[in-house]
């Protein structure tokens, strides 16, 4: 008997930035479906820059891509969470958190679903070029990296040495994660209490270790991203910050260990030795 494929909902969020959003979505639409099928949702966080929803629209029916824009401005962890519920009432297996100003490379969904499979994975993070800890070093990623091609040689680079290995890593970032829908039923979605945007990850995958789950990484995936572009568009963080400190501030008061496990892990030498 042949199991069916599993179903990966891609849930990417979306508040302006039309500058690299098209690129994202040509990208999605080249990911190879080997082990899972993949539908396209974009979420519109409901987005004032004049005339781009109507134009975002029309990108999508093109692309046969769905397209869903909030009546008002929800903020990022609402957003997440609209894609997450929709992961679990439409039946998916998995739900696949990701930015809009990214490349996918064509092996992401396979990478990511494998590595769920792992024992007690709760969430999955992808590997890149500008995502806090889990960045591979590099000095001016856009000038080289910002390319589907290279992003394909990268990540197939990476599969060939990690296959599907995952890394436990202190918590997952929400720019590409996969989270298998029953662990969403059991976790639950984003917490609102903050706000506009910034830790709701963090504290999502802290909520998931609680419950008994693990925090990974797939090493043998790569995704490029472009950074703080919705962010930096929404006037949520400046040039300078690349946090919101009330935020923090949240997670130090509900995780006082955090901090110093975080520390641990970066000084530990393992992802030193991940990127040799």
């Amino acid at each position: 008997v042949t199991m069916a494929k599993p179903r990966v909902l891609l849930a990417i969020t979306a508040y302006n930035g039309e500058a690299f959003i098209e690129r994202t979505l040509d990208s999605a639409k080249r990911i190879d479906e080997t082990e899972a099928g993949v539908d396209v949702i974009v979420l519109d966080d409901a987005s004032p820059a004049h005339g781009f929803s109507g134009r975002l629209a029309a990108m999508f029916a093109k692309r046969g891509i769905g397209y869903y824009r909030t009546p008002r401005n929800l903020g990022i962890p609402r957003n997440v969470s609209l894609g997450m519920l929709a992961a679990v009432e439409q039946g998916y297996d998995h739900v696949i958190i990701s930015n809009s100003d990214v490349l996918y490379p064509r092996n992401v969904v396979n990478q990511l679903v494998r590595a769920a499979r792992a024992d007690g994975v709760g969430s999955v993070t992808a590997w890149s070029n500008n995502v806090s800890l889990y960045s591979l070093p590099n000095d001016d990623p856009d000038t080289l990296l910002a390319d589907q091609d290279v992003v394909d040689f990268v990540s197939d680079s990476l599969q060939g040495h990690y296959g599907d290995a995952v890394m436990d890593i202190p918590a997952g970032i929400s720019f590409c994660v996969l989270i298998p829908t029953a662990v969403v039923r059991d976790v639950g979605v984003m917490d609102p209490v903050f706000g506009r945007g910034y830790c709701e990850e963090t504290d999502w995958s802290l909520r998931s270790l609680a419950a008994g789950y693990r925090i990974a990484l797939a090493p043998g995936t790569f995704v490029y991203h472009s950074g703080r572009g919705s962010n930096l568009e929404a006037g949520l963080v400046s040039h300078e910050h690349t946090s919101v400190p009330e935020n923090e501030r949240i997670i130090d008061l509900r995780y006082p260990m955090f901090r110093s496990q975080v520390r641990a892990f970066a000084s530990s030498g393992i992802l030193d030795e991940a990127h040799l």
